[in-house]
């Protein structure tokens, strides 16, 4: 007898699974229909990750979860997906190039899973992973649509991946410094410290306007590409002072 395979989403504008919905508290699914039911289990907890289990692996904090894959594995320790100098480890890379187009709905969704937990390494995140939420809208029991083709798009994020460059850790004692625009409706910025004459990057942050703001001004959606990215920045920088550079310029705070 098969163990019940469980599902638990916790629900951000950023990362919406067509077969849970979108709900604040999440949602646990036993036994669903295996033809149903995404290759990868959805966890979201500061960024789109997955994982596979029981009920068991539910008990205590979600932060405490224990069976990601290793591939997922957080940290800078044994095991970690990132090295100590926050690369990603060359077994990985060996894996994501061994990744294929995806055929179904299901498959897109678990390699967005994936990608998406490096999405800070790679400068416009959003924009090239775009095209492929696109595709895998709808039902998950339908296949995705021909007429939007992913194997394009699917390349190109997956070399950006094997590309991802190297990351300062943020230091806490040190003010940051937040390069913002907007394009095509999405926010796109790199954050950073100096270090001497240097620009060090810390992140990529990559974000979907609101609908409503993509159809203001481009001086206004610049404004509300810096607001929203100054917030997401906030969970690195923890409060220290931040100076937001953007082509538009602004008179006044960002965040209150």
């Amino acid at each position: 007898m098969t163990e019940p395979r469980v599902c638990f989403y916790v629900a951000d504008t950023s990362w919406y699974h067509p077969l849970l919905g979108a709900g604040p508290q999440g949602c646990i699914l036993h036994n669903p229909p295996a033809s149903r039911l995404p290759r990868f289990l959805c966890f979201y907890l500061g960024g789109p990750r997955h994982f596979k289990g029981t009920t068991a692996d539910l008990d205590g904090p979600p932060s405490r979860v224990p069976r990601q894959p290793p591939f997922l594995w957080t940290g800078f320790s044994k095991g970690s997906p990132l090295s100590s100098e926050r690369r990603i480890t060359l077994d990985r890379k060996a894996y994501i190039e061994s990744l294929s187009v995806p055929q179904t709905k299901e498959d897109i969704l678990s390699f967005l899973g994936l990608a998406g937990f490096l999405c800070i390494w790679i400068p416009g995140f959003a924009t090239l992973a775009k095209p492929l939420y696109e595709a895998s809208k709808g039902s998950l029991l339908e296949p995705p649509d021909p007429t939007k083709p992913i194997d394009t798009p699917f390349k190109v994020l997956k070399q950006a991946l094997l590309r991802a460059p190297a990351l300062a850790l943020p230091n806490l004692k040190e003010p940051f410094i937040l390069y913002v625009t907007e394009k095509w409706g999405i926010g796109l910025g790199v954050l950073g410290q100096m270090s001497g004459p240097s620009f060090r990057p810390v992140a990529y942050l990559s974000k979907q306007l609101d609908p409503t703001v993509k159809g203001w001004p481009a001086c206004l959606r610049a404004l509300a590409a810096a607001t929203t990215l100054a917030q997401e920045s906030t969970k690195l920088t923890f409060g220290q002072p931040t100076t937001i550079h953007s082509p538009h310029r602004r008179e006044g705070p960002f965040v209150s």
